[in-house]
């Protein structure tokens, strides 16, 4: 199995032709699971995820995400709760309104 997945970042290098492997989007994927970033994204998400369905929270108040999101950037809601952003997270969690709110560290 090494060797078909060394074959295949062989034939993937060769396609890309002067870039190098660290440019890549798969480097920069695995590099981000490997750092442990991706793990530290996982859990801000999922403390997100339980005040978002928290039905005695009516108005949701979430955590700052950290800066380095990786390749998995996304819209993120920021501290205006008529941010389109805001507007849309706050519909589908059927909340009054949803802002961000500093991290304490």
């Amino acid at each position: 199995s090494i060797a078909i997945a060394a074959l295949v970042c062989g034939v993937l290098i060769l396609q890309w032709g002067r870039s190098t492997l660290k440019t890549t989007t798969f480097y920069k994927c695995i590099d981000y699971i490997v750092s442990g970033q991706a793990e530290d994204y996982k859990e801000q998400m999922e403390e997100r995820l339980a005040i978002l369905l928290d039905d005695t929270v009516k108005d949701a108040q979430l955590p700052a995400m950290n800066q380095d999101q990786g390749p998995l950037m996304h819209m993120e809601v920021n501290k205006d709760a008529n941010g389109w952003t805001n507007q849309v997270v706050r519909d589908f969690y059927q909340k009054n309104s949803v802002v961000e709110i500093d991290r304490i560290q």
